[in-house]
């Protein structure tokens, strides 16, 4: 977000590219970095200082910058949430049960159903799932991670029992 200047019809021309023109649009296809999200669409309804030729948004107001962390934290939920959406059936579709996973990820019984009807996630849980299903061969490697039999031998140890 850079300065502007002004111009003869009172619009201010973009400090970004030099020759845009910054008014107050609302239109689709404005993108920006947004948590983890490198390229998370602004809501096309949402109206801010915006250059016609590089799309560089300004927002130099309180209320500007207020009405742009209201739309990026909106539009971050919803992305967060279609992709947690979209990586659960792509696990699914692999033949991994949802009962599975739930346990599997520390989740209570009936969370990823409420996912899959638009409840909101984390972005990490949402991390986890876009992870298992692009390598969905994870999701055993992660059970195996989880038994402690297994850390036990590799550290060389053996289970003790105690005689009562």
């Amino acid at each position: 977000m850079g300065t502007k200047k002004a111009t003869e019809d009172n619009a201010m021309i973009c400090s970004a590219c030099g020759t845009g023109r910054v008014r107050r649009i609302a239109v689709p296809g404005r993108r920006m970095a947004y948590m983890q999200i490198p390229d998370l669409e602004l809501p096309a309804d949402v109206e801010l200082p915006t250059c016609n030729a590089c799309g560089e948004v300004y927002a130099d107001s309180d209320a500007d910058a207020d009405a742009l962390d209201a739309a990026l934290e909106r539009a971050f939920t919803e992305a967060v949430s279609a992709k947690a959406q979209t990586a659960l059936s792509e696990l699914v579709l692999r033949g991994h049960k949802q009962r599975d996973l739930e346990r599997l990820l520390g989740l209570s019984a009936g969370y990823l159903s409420k996912l899959k009807s638009g409840k909101d996630v984390s972005p990490q849980l949402a991390s986890c799932l876009m992870m298992l299903a692009g390598n969905s061969t994870r999701v055993p490697e992660l059970e195996a991670g989880w038994q402690m039999r297994r850390q036990l031998q590799v550290r060389g140890m053996r289970k003790v029992s105690r005689k009562p």
